[in-house]
């Protein structure tokens, strides 16, 4: 019998796992904490032990939630870098623009997640690096803010999450007389709602 949970590094972040089975050679089930359909790794690794004699189960808690958050995530992306290998000509000035126009940015992420009896709750916030170089206002160009509310029962499972992107933007129209720029500036917000629901037989 094996019951061992570690964490493993994916992609440069450690994420925990969850392995239970009665024997290695058993064909895998998988699941993925976290969702989309699914938000308490704990209870069905518990719940459907009777599926042990035929498969090993295997849970994950994909990065950012249950045992792979950690708090705080900081990352540094250097979007001059990116380029398009073509032997188009047009393709090839897209990526002398990406070199000129962009550079490294850092994105910031936050967020915890409390579990009081079946509920369960989570808040999170995130700020994302203004990636263009002639960029004068803010560091940071877009922000988001996310809640959440899950339920997981032996027979039910829901999850409501809510996602607020706000971001800034500015476009240039033309020059004056004196060779101005004249631009505007506006902010943009975009609310996503999304309900989960599952039963399970």
């Amino acid at each position: 019998m094996v019951d061992k949970q570690t964490k493993i590094k994916i992609g440069g972040v450690m994420q925990k796992i969850h392995i239970i089975t009665e024997d290695e050679k058993n064909p895998v089930i998988l699941f993925i904490h976290g969702g989309p359909g699914g938000i308490n790794r704990h209870d069905v690794m518990h719940n459907h032990r009777d599926l042990l004699d035929r498969f090993t189960l295997v849970g994950w808690d994909q990065r950012g939630v249950g045992g792979s958050y950690t708090g705080v995530d900081f990352e540094s992306m250097n979007y001059s870098q990116c380029t398009f290998t073509s032997d188009d000509a047009l393709l090839m000035n897209q990526s002398n623009q990406i070199t000129d126009e962009l550079k490294a940015a850092n994105n910031i992420k936050c967020g915890g997640e409390f579990r009081y009896g079946p509920f369960m709750f989570r808040a999170g916030y995130a700020m994302y690096g203004n990636p263009y170089k002639n960029a004068t206002d803010d560091k940071f160009y877009r922000n988001d803010y996310s809640a959440g509310v899950g339920l997981a029962t032996n027979t039910v499972y829901c999850d409501l999450a809510w996602l607020r992107a706000k971001s800034k933007q500015t476009n240039d129209f033309y020059r004056d007389l004196k060779g101005n720029i004249v631009n505007s500036s506006s902010t943009i917000k975009r609310d996503n709602i999304t309900f989960t629901i599952g039963f399970k037989f």
